[in-house]
């Protein structure tokens, strides 16, 4: 009946009938593939730091010389940035001190070069006469392509009316 308050203990006994050989191999088959497997992740483990020690070293090294290289290149680049930031002024001086002396500095001498050159170019108002048109015209006969580092270019100073 109602005996909720006593305390009982079972035994259970388990009886098998029949043997399970084929399954006992194949147990002790995976047990033995187990353990297999854990000796050569433990092996993979220590390769994998040792491997991963190395790549971090060679990384380091990888940004070394990255860095070296661009100190270089930047050098170059100075290097180059000398040769390009002398005006031709300075490099040609003895041609220009074969002018005459002049009142301006070279940079408002330069200025009124690109100047004069501009009021040269310019036409002189309105349309031109015939007499221009054939002087034009022999001159580009003469000299009908102006060829610099052999590179053809044309020379057309005329501006439409």
């Amino acid at each position: 009946g109602d005996n909720f308050f006593r305390s009982v203990n079972y035994t259970i006994e388990v009886v098998c009938g029949e043997s399970f050989p084929a399954e006992k191999e194949k147990l002790q088959s995976v047990e033995a593939k187990i353990l297999t497997k854990r000796a050569e992740l433990s092996k993979f483990e220590t390769e994998y730091r040792e491997v991963l020690a190395k790549f971090t070293e060679m990384t380091s090294r990888y940004t070394q010389e990255m860095q070296a290289i661009d100190n270089l290149l930047k050098e170059r680049n100075e290097i180059h940035a000398s040769y390009t930031n002398n005006s031709p002024l300075k490099r040609s001086s003895s041609r220009s001190k074969a002018k005459s002396p002049s009142k301006f500095s070279k940079g408002e001498e330069e200025n009124s070069q690109r100047k004069e050159k501009k009021v040269k170019d310019q036409p002189t108002g309105g349309c031109r006469s015939a007499d221009e048109d054939s002087n034009e015209k022999k001159t580009k006969e003469r000299f009908p392509k102006k060829k610099w580092l052999n590179i053809p270019f044309k020379i057309d100073r005329r501006k439409p009316c």
